[in-house]
């Protein structure tokens, strides 16, 4: 197989990839799951020989499962949040996480690295040391410990994850993720309702969650969330599933519009028309389109007081020049101000406010309408932005580099699976063949949600969440595991 001119990660033990002895089953069989779930008759396991190893390596991905569930459903922070005595709960998914990365470190299993995730990472910790040098970095030394935790829990995956039943299991998990918050979302219109007096967006949607209390935090997952929903719809057997599919897409759908978002809109009408255009079905795409939008306007009326929601998405139109459009342009020449004064290194991870406090006058703040105390800790809204101010030129070609490899990634393993699609009808191409056809909707879907992403990090403070990175490791997950199959 000849692959790209992509940075792969490759396995440290090649000898021990899942042998190709195993054999794929379709249908509700599995409880109606993923297709692409397989049972495994080779005697070997990414190099786990005996029935003690294997039992081993099978308890290992099952902790690895467990760990997502944690860091996904956040069920300490949820605790916590309401028995305070308990805080030191939210340290528990970082102490097991540890436990396992020991784990792993000492089995035989097949270990993969991720380049350019690990690269930022390095990027990143660099970063603090000049958040330390500006006298805050506080706030940094914490996503320093999120991105170790997504690199570690990807390294994991890429190990434990070594057949399409188990990242079924993953996927399943990903997608009881989204509609558990989007559920939290559609709970909050009930405790904390709209009030057409008050400011949508400064609304608490889910009080208990640090990132998604708010609509910066919240609507960007429901865009996601939607992309994601709508390729796992195609990618389910069984209608429990393809229901459950469903609805966490119209939930998503009353998550964007309960966040009043104007970014977050526009993230959801790309989104559409990126379905539209993938789509080999144009008609039934347009038909499609014609039911989100109808969608749209039937929940738009349950959820939004009068036209309230429409006269929120209409001051799109204003641009730069007034409201929170021309708060953020300020917030941008800011960002370009702090690049064009450290351009190498940046002004540190996380850093964005407290550089700016230092680097105009109390006036300059003052004719932005902010005081240097309320700038202090600004976020600046806009991902590309925090990148290139926080990290520099350093910083930004090596995250510009990992963005690429993404896309080239994605494409490989569209590639991957439409070779294997295409091998002879043997049976052991057959299987390979259905399975390949599985993975597409996957494939598709990391994609959308990267779009996503993008679309929104243009208006949001959304780089130091988890959306992306989870997005990244789905991706290169099916990489390694399509890689493996490939040859």
């Amino acid at each position: 197989m000849v692959l790209m001119s992509i940075a792969i990660p490759s396995p440290m033990k090649r000898e021990n990839l899942v042998e190709m002895g195993d054999s794929l089953s379709l249908g509700s069989g599995s409880g109606g799951s993923l297709r692409m779930s397989m049972s495994t008759n080779s005697t070997r396991v990414d190099g786990v020989t005996s029935a003690e190893d294997r039992e081993k390596f099978v308890l290992e991905y099952r902790g690895v499962l467990f760990l997502w569930f944690l860091f996904l459903f956040e069920p300490a922070r949820l605790i916590s949040f309401h028995v305070r005595a308990l805080e030191p709960l939210k340290w528990a998914p970082t102490a097991l996480l540890l436990g396992a990365i020991f784990l792993w470190l000492k089995s035989g299993v097949a270990k993969y690295n991720y380049k350019w995730f690990l690269i930022f990472v390095l990027v990143t910790i660099l970063g603090t040391g000049v958040a330390f040098i500006e006298g805050n970095w506080g706030v940094a030394r914490t996503i320093n410990r999120m991105f170790l935790q997504y690199y570690m829990m990807g390294v994991l995956s890429f190990s434990f994850l070594s057949n399409e039943r188990r990242i079924t299991k993953f996927l399943n998990i990903y997608l009881w993720y989204i509609v558990y918050f989007a559920a939290w979302g559609i709970y909050s219109l009930k405790v904390q309702p709209i009030d057409p007096s008050i400011d949508p967006g400064m609304r608490e949607i889910i009080p208990w969650h640090h990132q998604l209390n708010n609509r910066d935090g919240f609507g960007p997952l429901m865009v996601i969330g939607f992309a994601f929903c709508f390729y796992f719809y195609q990618a389910m057997e069984g209608k429990i599933n393809k229901a459950l599919a469903m609805f966490g897409a119209v939930l998503c759908v009353a998550g964007v519009i309960s966040s009043f978002g104007r970014g977050v809109f526009l993230g959801m009408v790309v989104i559409i028309a990126f379905i539209w255009v993938r789509s080999k079905r144009k008609i039934v795409g347009l038909i499609m389109i014609c039911v989100s939008a109808g969608l749209i306007y039937l929940l738009v009326s349950v959820v939004s007081p009068g036209s309230m929601y429409w006269e929120q998405i209409a001051t799109i139109q204003e641009g730069t020049s007034a409201g929170t459009g021309a708060e953020r342009k300020d917030l941008w020449e800011i960002a370009l101000k702090e690049f064009a004064d450290n351009p190498f290194f940046g002004v540190g991870t996380r850093n964005f406010g407290i550089a700016a406090v230092k680097l105009l006058t109390p006036q300059e703040l003052w004719e932005m309408g902010y005081t240097p105390g309320k700038f202090w800790g600004r976020a600046l809204h806009c991902a590309p932005l925090t990148i290139l101010s926080e990290y520099g030129l350093l910083g930004s070609i090596v995250f510009i580099l990992m963005m690429v490899d993404f896309v080239k990634t994605n494409r490989v393993n569209s590639r991957l699976a439409l070779k294997l699609e295409m091998t002879n009808s043997d049976e052991r191409g057959e299987e390979s063949r259905l399975m390949a056809r599985a993975y597409q909707p996957i494939i598709a879907g990391a994609m959308a949600a990267f779009l996503a992403f993008w679309v929104n990090g243009v208006f949001y403070e959304i780089i130091y969440d988890p959306l992306l990175w989870n997005i990244m490791i789905i991706n290169r997950l099916c990489y390694v595991r399509l890689g493996a199959r490939a040859g």
